[in-house]
């Protein structure tokens, strides 16, 4: 076998999985689900696929998914980069890159880093604190009932006081401040 013929034979390989990779990444549809809904029935949504529109908001300590509309149970869900990417919020640390894929739970987390993940990126790191309204898939976790001492949903983000959104794609967002 040539020179080129391997090389050739090696691009198909290295494209042949790619596109398999591809494919079983993109295999499960998010589902499509609110902040309300979210923060009202935790456990239901624990550990799947979803696609959520908020408003986020970024600041020294703070990476939260929110909405103001929610009747009942307020609060927030705080968000984290899935992937290799940080977010940069503490309690996550300022470094901006993890060394392997983030992996709550048993689930390894995959991003997307297009150039909607970009400009969501960008739009939320502006000091001293931004407010985004964005629309993202990503996996939820509910973390636990009572964790904190308290009778909510609870255990990741500051002081274990929320339920946790990775982020593995930006659909879109705007900034709103």
């Amino acid at each position: 076998m040539g020179h080129a013929s391997k090389r050739t034979t090696a691009f198909t390989f290295s494209l042949a999985l790619a596109v398999t990779f591809s494919t079983l990444a993109h295999a499960e549809t998010p589902v499509p689900v609110t902040v309300c809904q979210l923060l009202a029935d935790p456990p239901s949504y624990d550990h799947k696929l979803v696609k959520v529109t908020g408003r986020v908001s970024f600041a020294f300590e703070e990476f939260t998914l929110n909405a103001d509309n929610c009747q009942g149970r307020t609060g927030a869900i705080w968000l984290e980069y899935g992937g290799t990417i940080k977010s940069g919020a503490i309690p996550e640390g300022r470094t901006r890159r993890r060394e392997k894929p983030l992996v709550i739970e048993g689930i390894t987390t995959m991003l997307v880093e297009d150039p909607a993940f970009q400009t969501f990126d960008a739009s939320t790191h502006k000091p001293p604190s931004a407010s985004v309204s964005a629309t993202l898939v990503g996996t939820y976790f509910a973390g636990k009932i009572g964790a904190g001492g308290r009778p909510e949903w609870r255990g990741f983000g500051m002081w274990g006081r929320y339920s946790l959104f990775v982020i593995q794609q930006v659909i879109s967002s705007d900034n709103t401040s």
